[in-house]
C-alpha cells in the first residue's frame, strides 16, 4: 500500500514515469523497510489554453491570467490545478456568480506529445438542469446575482430560526428585525457592512462583514445568511439576512 501511495503522489507531482520498489530484511524480531524511488524526468507543461463556452466567464479568467498559477513551462502538478480550481471559484464568486462551484472546472491533458512534455487545457461547462415532468436535462447558464434587501437580526436566537418579528423598521436601505425595543444603535450596526442593497454579489464582502462584525465584540455568534429572491423571475436577486446573537453583558 505504500508503495502504490509513493507512485501515486509522484504521479501527481508530474512524474509519470516514476518507479518505487520495496525491500524487507528481517533480523530476529525486528524488521528494516527500504523504499527505492526513481523518480525520473518530470513533466513540464508545454502549453496551456482556456476553453470556455460561456463568453462572460471566459473574459473574465482571461483577464485575470496574470493571477494563474498555471503556467507553460513549469512542472505539472496536481496539487497546483486544484489551488487553480479554487482560485478562479473564488474569482467568479467575488464577481457575481453566487452558484458557481469548482466542481465546473476541470482540466484535460495530454501527454503524449512524448520528451515529457504535456498540452494543458482549462474547461468550465455550464450547470445543467433538468425539465420538469421528464428524464431530459438540458444546458443552462451561471447567471450573476444582485443583493436585494439586507435583514439585520439583532436579537437572532439560533434555537429559534422560523420566528416572526413584531417590529421591522428600515434604516438606510437595511430592515432591521426585532420583537423588543433596539439595544443597538442601528448607525452604529450598519457600519462594518460591506453589503449593499443593488451590489453584484461578492464573497469577498460576506467575508469582511464577518471580520469587521466580530471586531464589535457585542455578539457571540454572527451569521450571514443568503437566499434567492425568486420574487421577480427576470432578475437574479439575493436576500441577506445578518443573524447577530448578542453575548453576555459584563459587569
Amino acid at each position: 500500500k505504500s508503495v502504490t501511495q509513493l507512485k501515486l503522489f509522484l504521479n501527481k507531482k508530474g512524474y509519470f514515469n516514476a518507479q518505487v520498489k520495496d525491500e524487507t530484511v528481517y533480523k530476529k524480531q525486528q524488521s528494516w523497510v527500504t523504499y527505492t524511488i526513481k523518480s525520473g524526468k518530470p513533466y513540464q507543461i508545454n502549453n496551456y489554453t482556456t476553453s470556455i463556452s460561456d463568453k462572460e466567464i471566459s473574459a473574465l479568467v482571461l483577464n485575470d491570467s496574470i493571477n494563474s498559477l498555471v503556467k507553460t513551462g513549469i512542472n505539472y502538478d496536481e496539487f497546483l490545478l486544484e489551488q487553480e480550481r479554487e482560485r478562479i471559484t473564488k474569482l467568479l464568486r467575488n464577481n457575481g456568480y453566487y452558484y458557481f462551484l469548482k466542481e465546473y472546472i476541470h482540466f484535460d491533458a495530454d501527454s503524449s506529445l512524448g520528451s515529457n512534455s504535456i498540452n494543458l487545457t482549462l474547461r468550465i461547462k455550464n450547470p445543467e438542469k433538468k425539465i420538469p415532468d421528464t428524464d431530459s436535462i438540458i444546458e443552462s447558464t451561471h447567471y450573476k446575482y444582485w443583493l436585494d434587501k439586507i435583514y439585520i437580526e439583532p436579537d437572532f436566537v439560533p434555537k429559534q430560526k422560523f420566528r416572526i418579528y413584531n417590529d421591522t423598521t428600515e434604516y438606510i436601505n437595511y430592515l432591521f428585525l426585532y420583537d423588543r425595543q433596539m439595544r443597538y444603535r442601528k448607525k452604529i450596526l450598519v457600519r462594518p457592512f460591506f453589503l449593499t442593497q443593488g451590489d453584484m454579489f461578492c464573497q469577498e464582502n460576506i467575508d469582511e462583514t464577518y471580520k469587521l462584525m466580530g471586531n464589535l465584540k457585542a455578539f457571540k455568534f454572527i451569521n450571514v445568511v443568503i437566499k434567492e429572491n425568486t420574487s421577480d423571475s427576470l432578475k437574479h436577486l439575493l436576500n441577506a439576512f445578518v443573524q447577530l446573537t448578542p453575548s453576555p453583558k459584563q459587569s
